[in-house]
């Protein structure tokens, strides 16, 4: 059985492109280190670039990092639930007959909002953009939580946007402590972008966490963990995404 999964596993990696394209890449180097060809160093930094960022391992280093900075608490409290948007999709099938859904991100950062809600009974703003905030709000009326209690901004296109508005609707409303909800990963900077905007005294409360806490250990005995994957190159790009942003934040305050 596990000579099966073992087979099973490197042939699934043969086929698809990540896996593929290493094979190749990696067939391609060979051949020109031993043609000694003038294209043998590119190629090899080409080859080993992508198997660094479609690597599993150095995938969630880069991602976990970003992750453990802010870990939500249980006894978090405030008196407004800030829920950052993250994408929707259009014309999807639906409960409702307009259709369209929450991206992933999206619904477990809403979800997470609606159940600190239920708790503190404090009202939700939703910063982000339409059709992604009125599908919040109606996600939100459907699960019970009071229209009194919605807030929706649908103006925001970027982070920095989001906590430009929700400062405003803050001071406008009289609002003195927010609760950030976003992707843990995206957390460290909208904290950053939430200080620029001229916010010091707020919660965080990070959800969506894309990287496993239970036994990182486990990526030292798992074998496959080395082998180049789609989704691995995926959590890269967002972290090398957020690190940019994140840098990008702290050399506007020089």
């Amino acid at each position: 059985m596990h000579v099966f999964i073992y087979l099973y596993k490197i042939l699934t990696f043969l086929v698809l492109p990540v896996g593929l394209i290493s094979v190749v890449l990696f067939g391609v180097c060979i051949y020109a280190w031993r043609r000694k060809l003038n294209i043998k160093y590119a190629l090899t930094f080409i080859t080993l670039f992508l198997y660094l960022c479609a690597n599993p391992f150095i995938s969630h280093l880069l991602l976990q990092q970003l992750e453990k900075e802010y870990i939500p608490s249980a006894a978090v409290q405030g008196d407004l639930i800030a829920v950052l948007g993250g994408g929707a999709l259009n014309g999807t099938p639906d409960i409702e007959a307009d259709g369209g859904s929450l991206g992933g991100g999206s619904m477990n950062r809403l979800i997470a909002a609606i159940r600190l809600q239920k708790r503190l009974h404090i009202p939700i703003v939703v910063s982000g953009e339409d059709p992604e905030t009125a599908k919040a709000k109606e996600i939100m009326l459907d699960l019970g939580v009071f229209p009194e209690n919605i807030i929706i901004d649908d103006q925001a296109h970027t982070t920095v946007m989001n906590a430009e508005h929700i400062a405003a609707i803050c001071e406008v409303a009289g609002f003195k402590k927010p609760i950030i909800v976003t992707s843990a990963y995206h957390m460290p900077r909208a904290v950053l972008c939430f200080k620029q905007a001229g916010m010091m005294d707020f919660e965080t409360f990070a959800v969506d966490y894309q990287t496993d806490f239970s036994d990182s250990s486990s990526y030292n005995k798992d074998m496959f963990v080395w082998l180049p994957t789609l989704g691995a190159l995926k959590n890269t790009t967002t972290a090398v995404r957020e690190y940019m942003g994140i840098t990008a934040m702290q050399l506007q305050w020089l």
